[in-house]
């Protein structure tokens, strides 16, 4: 009798090659696999157990377009897709491997039907799957976004369907043998039932996460309108606090007038003002833009768009164009402004905001000739003129002095509305302006912002100093070998420094010259090496490969040499950004007691590393670390030191003052 091929076997009716069927088999529980993982990444960014910034995923790319556009969630009920997506794949993975689990325990004689329920079940799954990752694959296409981790879970959706077709039609197209019993028609109803048991248990664990997460932010924001409050409060009674009180921030002009436009909808003499700086190409300000539209309909709200376009070609403050028709875009909605007045400017501006997403074969002009009925040719001649540019121009000098360095930035009244720390909408907060009737204000200068800024941020846990402590660089009164009196009350400046880079350099020449005004500080220097080969940190900021030799060359320098060793080090790494090498400190090392030997011992022989990885460790297990230097005064992180409108100094000057009327004045801080 002629022997049977395993190939045409019970599991494997229809003479499918081994190879074949084993390859489908894998390639189902490989693609579910990977498609789980991916949407359950996106999930735990979403809900914080993540960072919100993933591999792959710039902050300013396809991830962030998509998370901010209207198919960032299931229609109606509002629910994320990668929620969605995870508990679909968790329910999908449980029916393959339980699929698995009773082909392999059946044995080569037993029925299909054993497990062909749960086949028939994953089929038709798959082909569910297949056809919504399709669409969301069509979305990503028209609008013309990328996001990494969606086409993954996409594209093992639509692979495990084709494996699932290749399993299931072979067990269809069986054809039982003369002792074989007919098999029932399989019911996939136990199949489905355990699917959406999972789904369920899946969707329930995520709602948790998003509640708890959401209920985080709302703390935050909570605690940071309470400080920023606290803050205003602290600097109306900062000239009573004491008798000689720190000099305040200074007001060089009437910011007020920084928030005045060309062009406002609603009413004019509306009591809530609405000051928008937006980009036609930012997805964000897409979305705030139809919260404005529902808004303005109260009839008590004026609103007034600026322009910040995030493109080089009209924006001097922006090297790289993140929104390459950005500027063509501002000048198109002011053309149409000049030509029609107030009513084509806000024909215009609906109209490029609505073709945000299209193809770049659509034509911005003519959409906007089409909506205000201006003549194409008249538009292009006015984009060309003087007029739009200088409009255009005004508002970025405007923006710029008024600290704003994204978009969209957002005044109600005069106060800055930060959706990005409270993710709360536009719609509430003029809920309470309207109700609490708070009169506009003047904004402060960008200088002013960015102070209060950090004056807002959370406060991070003590860092733990006595392992690993830093090295002192400024104190009121430094004496090599002696105690220092005098500076147990000023403010504590930590940094983190990678010598390599630019800003380390601006930071040291910024304090060591407010230290000569006779400013009361000490500043701590941490390692923050942008540098896998030292750093443990993972998506760090790319630094140079020198970036390690010199955080432990200055670690050595001061394990040998003790605080002068530091900073005869630091110094010259400060001064050598692009020349670091152990020949160059060499002469450096040679000035401090001790023996060159001993130096290039503690460089190589791992406390050097110990101090360093110490460092970096402290900053990074608390707090999220998006830019390398990091400034800490008195335990809060300065989100902005750099500002084309607020020089480096200027900033970091009004921020010790702030933190130093804060000793000489405490206040009750909620922004813990």
């Amino acid at each position: 009798m002629q022997s049977t091929h395993p190939s045409q076997g019970l599991n494997n009716p229809d003479g499918v090659s081994p190879g074949g069927w084993m390859f489908a088999r894998f390639l189902a529980l490989g693609s579910v696999l990977l498609s789980l993982l991916a949407s359950l990444t996106l999930s735990l960014s979403r809900v914080g157990v993540l960072p919100a910034s993933l591999p792959g995923c710039a902050t300013d790319g396809g991830c962030s377009a998509l998370a901010s556009s209207q198919w960032a969630t299931l229609p109606l009920i509002g629910w994320p897709w990668s929620h969605a997506g995870s508990a679909w794949f968790a329910s999908i993975l449980t029916l393959v491997l339980i699929a698995e689990v009773k082909t392999g325990s059946a044995g080569a004689g037993a029925p299909v039907s054993q497990s062909a329920s749960h086949r028939y079940a994953l089929v038709w799954l798959a082909r569910l799957g297949s056809g919504v990752s399709l669409g969301l694959l069509s979305v990503m296409l028209i609008l013309r976004t990328f996001c990494l981790w969606c086409a993954i879970a996409h594209v093992g959706s639509l692979a495990f369907w084709w494996a699932c077709e290749r399993i299931v039609g072979s067990h269809a197209r069986r054809q039982p043998g003369p002792s074989a019993m007919p098999a029932r028609q399989p019911r996939p109803l136990s199949g489905v039932a355990t699917a959406a048991l999972v789904l369920l248990v899946s969707t329930a664990g995520l709602a948790v996460l998003e509640r708890r997460h959401a209920k985080r932010l709302a703390e935050l924001a909570a605690a940071d309108e309470a400080a920023m409050a606290a803050a205003i409060a602290r600097r109306r009674t900062d000239g009573q606090a004491s008798s000689a009180p720190p000099e305040p921030i200074p007001v060089v002009e009437d910011m007020a007038a920084r928030l005045k436009g060309r062009w406002a909808f609603g009413v004019a003499t509306a009591p809530i003002e609405i000051v928008v700086f937006s980009d036609y190409q930012c997805p964000d300000c897409r979305r705030i833009e139809s919260e404005i539209d529902a808004i303005v309909a109260h009839g008590d709200v004026s609103v007034t768009p600026r322009h910040f376009p995030l493109c080089s070609d009209c924006n001097r403050l922006v090297p790289k164009s993140l929104h390459p028709d950005a500027c063509r875009r501002a000048l198109l909605a002011e053309a149409a402004g000049q030509l029609g007045g107030a009513a084509a400017f806000r024909a215009a501006h609906t109209a490029l905001f609505a073709i945000q997403g299209e193809t770049e074969s659509s034509d911005p002009v003519s959409a906007v000739a089409v909506a205000t009925g201006l003549d194409r040719a008249q538009l292009l001649e006015r984009i060309a003129g003087q007029e739009a540019t200088t409009a255009v121009t005004d508002d970025i000098d405007d923006a710029v002095a008024l600290g704003v360095t994204f978009t969209p930035m957002v005044f109600v009244n005069g106060r800055e509305w930060k959706w990005y720390q409270t993710r709360s909408r536009l719609v509430d907060l003029v809920d309470r302006v309207r109700t609490q009737s708070l009169e506009r204000i003047a904004p402060p200068s960008a200088v002013g912002r960015l102070v209060e800024d950090w004056q807002s941020a959370r406060r991070i846990a003590s860092l733990d100093e006595e392992s690993v402590p830093p090295f002192l660089l400024l104190a009121p009164s430094i004496a090599p070998d002696g105690p220092r009196e005098g500076d147990d009350n000023v403010p504590h400046v930590r940094l983190w420094l990678d010598y390599t880079l630019p800003g380390s350099g601006i930071l040291d020449h910024a304090f060591k010259a407010l230290a000569s005004e006779d400013l009361r500080f000490r500043v701590s220097v941490y390692q923050f090496p942008a540098s896998s080969q030292c750093n443990d940190m993972r998506g760090l900021p790319v630094g140079t490969p020198e970036s390690c030799l010199a955080a432990l060359a200055a670690a050595a320098g001061g394990i040998v040499g003790g605080e002068s060793g530091f900073r005869l080090t630091h110094d010259w790494l400060i001064a050598h950004p692009n020349e670091i090498s152990l020949a160059g400190l060499t002469p450096i090392w040679d000035t401090l007691p001790g023996e060159r030997k001993a130096f290039t011992s503690a460089y190589s022989d791992g406390r050097a590393m110990e101090i360093v990885r110490g460092h970096a460790a402290a900053i990074v297990s608390r707090a999220a670390v998006t830019a390398v230097p990091i400034v800490m005064v008195d335990e809060r992180i300065v989100p902005r030191w750099d500002h084309p409108g607020a020089p480096a100094i200027d900033v970091l000057r009004a921020i010790v003052r702030a933190a130093t009327v804060e000793r000489t004045s405490p206040q009750p801080n909620h922004a813990r």
